[in-house]
């Protein structure tokens, strides 16, 4: 959700970024144990502990046991050599170790200036970014904070930012691996009159030094989606890739259910166990259209319908009703993707974190679009939406419209200057 914000905020303010997506090597395997001694000590772990791990794992001597018993040979501490490293897969303070050495390295990041930085426009305050980490997989993300800084100045910059991270990395003992890495460049443009993606150029390239041997990293277009964490995500925030992700998914599911005997029970739980909890995971960062919400159901209906015993043309309203007015209690995924988008607004609003930054700056940026008064999410979305341009928020308001739910959040509106002043938005639309 965060990264598909980050994507909405520099389309909005027709801006200029960077975002080099990058894996580590080995993570927790090549870990060298005094940066993990010296990063835990700095966060307050005990002295005496550390050695009695550090200690432990060094001396250890690892066997493959199979059915077979264990093997002859072995791996690990050998006399006069030296320990072997790495925090070791399974270890309890694996992912602590990690955080706590992945915290440095991002503030060293900021405090070199990289990053994204953006000015919430109505609040006046500042946001920066650095990257989006989950174990070894980061998305940096970096910009210029100039405005009339060029492109070969953004890539000039991407290219140390991209150097000073592969430094911080390797000097933990880890690397990393260039065929998994790619990088988009997001210049937004005006082309014909409508806004766009500037075309890549072939001569702009972001190098690994891989160890003294260079390695060119594979650039995308933005229009070209990656998978993270399960999700389809492209910069241009559509989601046609997000889409036939999931109808592929559902068509396998419904294929596999089709040859089986199930009881209606069995039936029941398997739908809503398996396959619904797969559409379900990515709805907080997707803006999925109602159409798009009914292609990817039909191959699922078509085959679970039946052995539940209820009819193949039963009408939606009825299937996703609940059991209180006698439907089908199934849950629809539109209508679960917008609850999952209010909550997630709501649940940040006041929280210090990247997301409620994230969240403020884009209904702000929304509102400056509109240009209205009152808030969009008050508007109709029929006679203001097309002055917003394609975002997660947009998409919110957009689904919010088509229901009889209200958003009652902060007002993100500017106050007029002078007395009589009107908006040019609402005298248009109310002459």
């Amino acid at each position: 959700m965060n990264q598909q914000l980050t994507y909405d905020s520099i389309r909005g303010h027709r801006g200029k970024a960077v975002v080099i997506s990058n894996d580590a090597k080995g993570c927790y395997d090549r870990i060298a144990h005094i940066v993990a001694k010296l990063a835990l000590r700095k966060l307050g772990a005990s002295r005496t502990g550390l050695r009695s791990m550090i200690d432990t794992m060094q001396r250890m001597r690892h066997y493959i046991r199979t059915a077979f018993g264990n093997s002859k040979q072995t791996y690990g501490h050998e006399d006069q050599e030296l320990p072997s490293q790495g925090i070791l897969q399974g270890n309890g303070a694996g992912p602590a170790t990690w955080s706590a050495i992945c915290t440095l390295i991002v503030n060293a990041m900021k405090e070199a200036g990289f990053g994204y930085k953006q000015w919430i426009l109505i609040s006046k305050q500042a946001v920066t970014l650095i990257c989006f980490a989950f174990v070894d997989n980061t998305d940096l993300i970096h910009a210029e904070t100039a405005h009339d800084a060029s492109t070969d100045d953004l890539l000039i910059s991407a290219q140390d930012a991209l150097t000073t991270w592969e430094g911080l990395i390797t000097s933990t003992g880890r690397a990393l691996a260039p065929k998994k890495n790619y990088w988009y460049l997001l210049d937004v443009v005006r082309r014909n009159g409508r806004w766009g993606y500037r075309h890549s150029k072939q001569d702009e390239d972001l190098v690994l030094s891989n160890n003294g041997d260079p390695q060119v990293i594979t650039r995308h277009k933005a229009n070209v989606a990656n998978e993270v964490l399960g999700i389809q995500t492209r910069p241009d925030g559509k989601m046609q890739d997000e889409r036939d992700y999931l109808l592929q998914k559902a068509s396998q599911w419904a294929e596999t259910v089709c040859t089986k005997r199930l009881s209606q029970s069995e039936a029941w739980c398997c739908v809503q166990s398996t396959v619904m909890k797969t559409l379900e995971h990515p709805l907080v960062a997707t803006s999925l259209s109602r159409s798009d919400a009914d292609t990817i159901m039909t191959p699922i209906l078509k085959a679970i319908l039946p052995k539940l015993g209820i009819q193949k043309k039963t009408p939606h309203s009825l299937l996703y009703g609940s059991a209180s007015v006698q439907g089908s209690n199934l849950k629809d995924p539109w209508v679960t993707q917008l609850v999952e988008h209010l909550q997630a607004i709501m649940r940040h609003q006041h929280r210090d974190a990247p997301s409620a930054d994230l969240h403020v700056e884009n209904m702000e940026l929304t509102q400056c679009h509109v240009g209205s008064a009152a808030p969009f999410w008050e508007l109709p979305f029929d006679l203001y939406g097309c002055l917003a341009p394609r975002s997660w928020m947009k998409s919110t308001w957009e689904h919010l419209d088509k229901t009889p739910l209200t958003l009652k959040g902060p007002k993100f509106t500017v106050s007029p200057k002078r007395a009589r002043d009107a908006w040019k938005s609402g005298a248009s639309n109310n002459p």
